[in-house]
């Protein structure tokens, strides 16, 4: 091997070398991207008080900053205002009644925790039955508790589907009445307006008992407040069925005569369901599946 062909391969080690630190420092420097699907600080004509618990924790060695933004619904969110916590190396934080004490705001909504660091986070969404306190330092009780966890942006696919159900109940020969009432959430973790379509399937036959087209702003959050009447089937007696949601971004306008100069790409969604039993029964949440 000569001069030349050893210089050559010792530029080709030094170039390898720069280049995996470059992708090693890359990966590191990630920036994780978490939602909580839905989090609030309502209050209700019975006195009860909903509100959301956010707890972060820290896998790592050093201290990490944790940006986080209340989404709200029908906004675009992209410019939300951010507010920063701080997580000790190998400790969890726990932000009680985050709508609220962090936010300084009140109803329902999305928030987007943001990171140069790994970290992990979830969340708890209760009623507080009693707001008076009862005993010095204790402002009531927790009931229908409802743990939903945080949500990777990088794991987000533009389809996804949840099982969902109208359940129904008789007293004795009465009329009947449900038993559950069924919510979707959306969440468009993305930078640009979205489409997303929406249909109600029934389990048994496939048929789809009814359909929407909605539009999310970049940041955006919706919720239903019930998607059975939202389809106008409340009355229905379909037990079962599958909600399917399909995501692309928004067509821009044209400058061209074509009709698909400007097709649609696939969009990333969050799309979650909470089941509201009839009368004291608990809530319950399903993450909606990739498919």
């Amino acid at each position: 091997m000569n001069i030349i062909q050893g210089r050559l391969l010792d530029a080709i080690r030094i170039f390898l070398v720069f280049l995996g630190a470059a992708t090693f420092c890359g990966a590191a420097w990630a920036e994780t991207v978490l939602y909580v699907p839905g989090a609030g600080h309502l209050s209700v004509a019975s006195g009860i008080i909903w509100q959301t618990d956010i707890r972060l924790f820290n896998p790592g060695s050093e201290a990490i900053s944790v940006a986080l933004a209340f989404l709200p619904p029908g906004l675009d969110n992209t410019n939300a205002r951010e507010t920063t916590v701080s997580v000790s190396p190998s400790r969890s934080l726990v932000l009680a009644d985050v709508v609220s004490s962090t936010f300084s705001t009140s109803g329902l909504g999305a928030v987007r925790l943001t990171s140069a660091a790994q970290f992990l986070a979830t969340s708890e969404t209760y009623a507080v039955n009693n707001p008076v306190p009862v005993l010095p330092g204790v402002s009531g009780f927790h009931s229908t508790s409802l743990v939903i966890p945080a949500v990777d942006a990088s794991m987000l696919s533009p389809r996804a589907m949840v099982f969902t159900s109208n359940s129904y109940g008789q007293i004795e020969s009465g009329p009947a009445f449900r038993l559950t009432y069924s919510n979707l959430g959306l969440v468009n973790p993305g930078t640009d307006y979205i489409e997303v379509a929406v249909a109600l399937i029934d389990e048994d036959t496939g048929i789809a008992a009814g359909s929407k087209t909605l539009s999310l702003p970049p940041g955006g959050f919706l919720q239903t407040g019930d998607i059975f009447s939202a389809f106008g089937i409340a009355a229905s007696p379909l037990a079962n069925a599958i909600i399917t949601v399909s995501a692309t971004q928004a067509p821009l306008p044209c400058a061209c005569p074509s009709v698909n100069c400007c097709p649609s790409a696939p969009a990333p969604i969050l799309a979650y369901l909470t089941v509201r039993g009839f009368g004291p029964a608990s809530t319950t949440f399903s993450l909606g599946q990739a498919y």
